[in-house]
């Protein structure tokens, strides 16, 4: 229990520069996978209503369904570009050498120089 503990304090104290982008990682996901089971349910109730199943505005369903499409594709993008910001600012302390080609690899390879 001590070592876990301890694996936290260390895990807080690295990511002090990136706390606000993890939270934001974080809440994004949970709004991704709210707004894909809503996707699921407003494609379940256009399929009910275009077969016939219930009745229902099939328009605003429709609609509903690309403003969802579209509210994902923004998540998408904002978590990805939280997802970058939170690498850059974790891989600074942690990377500190730099890549140059070696000369003797082939097809790009390179090697770390310290």
């Amino acid at each position: 229990m001590k070592r876990l503990l301890q694996y936290c304090r260390w895990l807080y104290r690295y990511s002090e520069g990136a706390r606000s982008a993890l939270l934001g990682n974080i809440l994004l996901g949970v709004a991704t996978v709210v707004l894909n089971l809503v996707f699921i349910w407003m494609c379940k109730s256009l399929v009910d209503i275009a077969t016939k199943v219930r009745p229902g505005p099939i328009g605003w369903y429709t609609a509903a369904v690309f403003v969802i499409i579209g509210l994902r594709l923004i998540c998408s993008a904002l978590n990805l570009r939280l997802e970058n910001i939170t690498t850059a600012r974790s891989a600074n302390g942690s990377m500190p050498t730099c890549w140059a080609p070696s000369g003797r690899e082939r097809n790009g390879s390179t090697r770390a120089i310290p």
